[in-house]
């Protein structure tokens, strides 16, 4: 494999940062502290997850370290960042439904005869 086939396959590291081919959308994983139950750990989410937890916290009133040591307090897994990311994709899941509305009518189930 040449030299640039194999700089496109394996992405380009920079800053702690793995970027992706030439091409593709940019999801960089980016290591950010945060101070949970009087500790700090570290934790390793794309960008747009941080985005997003940032959005739940500002929607709940919380800081993120709050935030995710209520994930960190309720997850199943040994791994925090993927707890992580299923919470935010839980969230918008569920914040992405449509209401249902109590005056609109139920039509009845068609019927095989």
């Amino acid at each position: 494999m040449t030299e640039t086939l194999m700089h496109h396959a394996a992405g380009v590291e920079s800053a702690g940062r793995v970027h992706p081919p030439q091409g593709r959308k940019n999801s960089s994983v980016v290591k950010r502290s945060v101070v949970r139950n009087g500790h700090k750990s570290s934790i390793s989410l794309e960008d747009e997850f941080w985005d997003a937890l940032r959005e739940i916290a500002d929607h709940e009133h919380i800081a993120i370290s709050a935030l995710v040591a209520a994930i960190d307090h309720g997850r199943t897994t040994n791994n925090l960042s993927s707890a992580i990311r299923v919470h935010v994709l839980d969230h918008f899941r569920r914040s992405d439904k449509p209401k249902p509305a109590a005056s609109v009518a139920v039509a009845p189930k068609n019927r095989l005869r």
